[in-house]
């Protein structure tokens, strides 16, 4: 029924928004600062790589036995990678909160009020507060063309809507793995040289992603619609293990999974949440072309709000060395 999916939906979601908020910061702590940039970048493929995977093989396995297959060969799998983890061991061990015993407060107050503490904290940490809004502008961006590229594709080139998301999906799997690797890669490698390389090449990859985006839907040629695409995907996923790599630096241990938390709300909650209605108001206002340069923009913002974080993201950092305030 409806609701059953609905409840599935939502169930999926909460494991993920669980796992995406420790796990970044439980496979950081286990690598030194000089390779966090690429390991955290082959550990944010999996993002781009999976969800593309997915919308591919959803459509074939549904085509070919039924959309109910889908669900079991998502699910299973989960599963058993779900009871690998239980086999990992975290060396942390989280501070405990103990009642005050002046306030007469429980344990349980005085830890949610520690809690929005944080949060407070985390609001006013500039490199935190810009790297979460790039990200959010750059979800935002993709999200939509995730959304929406395969109905331009259908509508403008007369593509049918499976070889049009097949399409879609396999320039974004190739796209998020060069992408992802290479973003990982050159952030280490610039990193003796520029403190703040984790934001800078996060940054000029994502505006330089911008023109070959706006090629992508205003070529004439397909192969072109096909080709832009994929060097603005490439470009656009750089950031996918700097940025994680920057919260990780501007934030204490103790907190570093409420940070990513937080990311990660607002960064669904501003971006990819939105996104898909807002270019399909605007395509139903100006075409999907107008829609689609939308999101677009909205990468040019998201690579703007990095480079701007390159100026706190020194103090930030040392900042958490000396002792977060």
């Amino acid at each position: 029924s409806y609701a059953q999916l609905f409840a599935a939906r939502a169930a999926v979601g909460i494991g993920e928004s669980c796992y995406g908020s420790v796990s970044p910061s439980f496979v950081a702590e286990h690598f030194p600062k000089e390779r966090r940039g690429r390991v955290l970048a082959l550990f944010s493929m999996a993002v781009p790589v999976g969800s593309a995977l997915g919308y591919i093989l959803g459509g074939v396995l549904g085509h070919s036995f039924g959309w109910r297959t889908a669900f079991f060969v998502a699910g299973i799998p989960g599963l058993v990678l779900s009871a690998l983890a239980l086999t990992l061991v975290d060396p942390r061990k989280p501070p405990s909160v103990p009642a005050s015993p002046a306030s007469g407060e429980r344990g349980s107050s005085a830890q949610a009020t520690t809690i929005w503490a944080e949060y407070r904290k985390l609001a006013a940490n500039r490199s935190w507060l810009f790297c979460t809004l790039g990200m959010a502008a750059m979800t935002f961006g993709m999200g939509a063309m995730a959304v929406w590229m395969p109905t331009f594709y259908h509508r403008t080139w007369n593509l049918d809507v499976g070889r049009a998301g097949t399409l879609f999906g396999a320039v974004t799997v190739l796209a998020g793995l060069v992408g992802s690797l290479a973003g990982g890669w050159l952030a280490d490698k610039r990193l003796p040289r520029d403190p703040a390389a984790y934001f800078t090449v996060s940054g000029l990859g994502l505006l330089a992603a911008v023109p070959f985006a706006v090629w992508a839907v205003t070529t004439p040629r397909l192969p072109a619609a096909v080709a832009g695409p994929f060097i603005a995907e490439t470009c656009a996923f750089l950031n996918m293990g700097p940025l994680n790599a920057v919260i990780v630096a501007v934030t204490p241990e103790r907190v570093r999974s409420t940070a990513f938390a937080a990311n990660i709300f607002f960064i669904h909650l501003l971006g990819d949440a939105v996104s898909p209605t807002l270019v399909g108001m605007v395509s139903d206002a100006a075409g999907l072309r107008a829609g689609v340069l939308l999101a677009v923009g909205a990468l040019a913002a998201a690579g703007a709000l990095c480079l701007w974080g390159t100026r706190s993201f020194a103090a930030d950092e040392a900042a958490v060395e000396i002792g977060y305030a």
